[in-house]
């Protein structure tokens, strides 16, 4: 199951949802869907969110994990399974 999205945005009239700027200020732009949320950003604002993502996945892997933790991790690995 794909819960995020991403594609090329080409629509020459589009606005980064972000920082405002138009088609012809920025390099490419992106439509992003996160469930039932689609928003558009810019290259820019795009490399911003990956650095964060990453950052945030780092702080999780390296924290030592709890019994609940490792209960989730379970849940979702099994979920994962079933859904393939």
């Amino acid at each position: 199951m794909k819960r995020i999205k991403m594609r090329i945005n080409k629509n020459e009239e589009c606005i980064c949802s972000s920082c405002g700027n138009a088609r012809e200020q920025v390099l490419d732009m992106f439509d992003v869907r996160i469930g039932k949320l689609t928003f558009t950003i810019c290259d820019e604002c795009n490399e911003v969110l990956f650095a964060k993502s990453l950052k945030a996945t780092c702080l999780v892997n390296e924290r030592v994990k709890t019994q609940a933790d490792l209960a989730i991790i379970k849940k979702r690995k099994l979920r994962d399974k079933l859904e393939d």
